[in-house]
């Protein structure tokens, strides 16, 4: 039986982070440290794919605060569900993409 993928991926050399399930404050700062990490090493693109259910917008509001401070551009894609956190986290990017299976609650 197959566990359900969720949590917060990161693949540091194509500058990609995946926030998938729930968004708690363990995944938030983690995808914190790595996204300034990440900007620290270069300004290239950096791309966040969602499909989470939110999770607590103070939480999210982190996410706004480290976006802000990024020179890196940042894309998020949304692929399913986005709520909470997330929709933050969407709004505060400087490109969206919204694949046509998203929902934005």
């Amino acid at each position: 039986m197959s566990t359900p993928l969720t949590g917060t991926l990161f693949e540091y050399e194509a500058r990609i982070l995946s926030l998938l399930g729930r968004i708690d404050h363990m995944q938030v700062d983690l995808a914190v440290d790595q996204l300034l990490r990440c900007d620290a090493d270069s300004g290239d693109d950096i791309t966040v794919f969602l499909s989470c259910q939110g999770g607590n917008l103070i939480e999210g509001l982190k996410l706004v605060d480290a976006i802000g401070l990024l020179r890196s551009r940042l894309t998020a894609i949304g692929l399913g569900l986005i709520e909470g956190a997330a929709i933050l986290l969407l709004a505060s990017a400087h490109q969206r993409i919204l694949f046509p299976s998203a929902l934005v609650c």
